[in-house]
């Protein structure tokens, strides 16, 4: 039987049952609905959750055998935050391409969600494809119908249809079904997905988490720069990202990281030439003075190696302990594809680094379908292989240690504390 099945709760006390009852649940999943055009931080316009008690699971815990309970929550009209809080609480919560709904509500609630497992990610290893949409993998698993009419559909419009409350529900209508048999699948290759998708959960906090101190190392470009133009770079990302706060903006509007990049090499020497610079937004043409005065008051860096001190520890996680938390040159946006890594850990050290997408010279880096073809008998340094550097300028494939399988473990990655706008099905 599904409850609150298309009726969006508007209620304090509508959304306190909702959380008691994912609390109590065994399995949860989710999908938030919003709007980003034009804003910094995307507005939140519904809520999606599902959830199946321990007695709809089968012996193994996996196969659904009962229909979940879904409910959709309204947050223009009510406050979200005791859902979130039960979602950020759940030791396993399901999700399908969760990257924006993640990052969503890291910048909004502060929330993070440790207990994630990204269907998108699980279908990857079972070698049903990357990057595979719900409706394809719905599919492909249930031999389900499901529309994609309404994936572009605005979302802050009141009240919502009833055609497009039929169309969230069904977002979290068949996840549970689609993880149990995704997770029979997977088998003992599950906890691949599950490190994997730990990774998903941080490169998505990371995005949320940018400070203007820190707005600089999510610029591109930089690569081969000086150390002047890199402190200004550093000036101008802040100034940015202050003003793309003070105005809910996106940063591209106030100016992109090509233009700022520009700015910052050519240094120009007052107000009229920063607004005749090619590209420059109107808006930064009406603060080119407080552009002037970043780069003027920039400071470059005492020791060389500060340009980028990131770079050093992009291939390793720092920890002595069971958390491990990697770095890398560019935190991925949570709209940038194919960056998703798995962590690996052994006797003989830690092993972590990027997904390199499709073919590069010196041979193609496997990726999940690879392994997922290759079944058990793949061993494991294998997976971990494709995450390392190329072994020169034009490609080759990173030499990992020689590691049997009993050696190297899946490692979870732990967060740390502290345009429609939706996934595309």
């Amino acid at each position: 039987m599904v409850s609150w099945a298309v009726t969006p709760a508007r209620e304090p006390s509508e959304v306190a049952a909702i959380a008691e009852a994912l609390a109590r649940a065994e399995l949860v999943t989710f999908d938030l609905e919003f709007l980003a055009q034009d804003r910094l931080i995307p507005t939140l316009c519904l809520v999606q959750v599902s959830w199946v008690e321990h007695r709809e699971l089968d012996a193994d815990g996996r196969e659904i055998v009962a229909p979940p309970r879904i409910a959709l929550v309204d947050p223009l009209a009510v406050d979200v935050g005791p859902v979130v809080q039960a979602l950020a609480a759940h030791p396993r919560v399901v999700a399908h391409a969760a990257r924006q709904d993640l990052w969503v509500l890291a910048a909004r609630f502060g929330a993070v969600v440790p207990g994630l497992v990204d269907t998108q990610v699980m279908a990857a290893f079972a070698g049903i494809g990357d990057q595979v949409g719900l409706a394809a993998l719905a599919n492909e698993l249930l031999g389900l119908q499901l529309g994609k009419e309404l994936q572009w559909t605005d979302w802050g419009t009141r009240p919502l249809s009833p055609a497009q409350l039929a169309y969230a529900a069904d977002d979290v209508r068949h996840l549970p079904a689609i993880y149990g048999l995704l997770a029979k699948r997977l088998a003992n290759r599950m906890p691949w997905a599950v490190a994997e998708s730990a990774g998903v959960m941080s490169d998505a906090l990371a995005a949320a988490s940018v400070t203007p101190e820190t707005a600089w190392r999510h610029v591109g470009g930089l690569r081969g720069i000086d150390a002047d133009t890199h402190a200004a770079v550093v000036a101008l990302a802040a100034w940015r990202q202050r003003v793309a706060i003070e105005l809910d903006r996106p940063l591209g509007q106030i100016v992109n990281d090509k233009i700022l990049v520009e700015l910052a090499r050519t240094r120009p020497s007052d107000p009229d030439a920063v607004r005749a610079h090619k590209g420059v937004t109107r808006l930064a043409r009406d603060r080119a003075a407080d552009i002037l005065a970043a780069i003027s008051a920039a400071e470059p860096a005492k020791e060389p190696h500060a340009i980028r001190p990131w770079r050093a520890a992009s291939l390793h996680g720092r920890s002595a302990g069971p958390e491990v938390r990697c770095s890398r040159s560019r935190t991925p946006s949570p709209t940038r594809p194919g960056s998703r890594r798995v962590l690996f850990r052994s006797r003989r050290g830690v092993r972590a680094g990027r997904r390199r997408a499709g073919p590069r010279r010196g041979g193609r880096a496997p990726g999940a379908r690879d392994v997922a073809a290759r079944g058990d008998r793949a061993p494991v340094d294998r997976l971990a292989r494709r995450h390392g550097r190329p072994g020169g300028r034009h490609g080759g494939t990173h030499r990992a240690r020689d590691h049997s399988s009993e050696d190297l473990e899946p490692l979870r990655a732990v967060a740390p504390s502290g345009s429609s706008d939706r996934n595309v099905r």
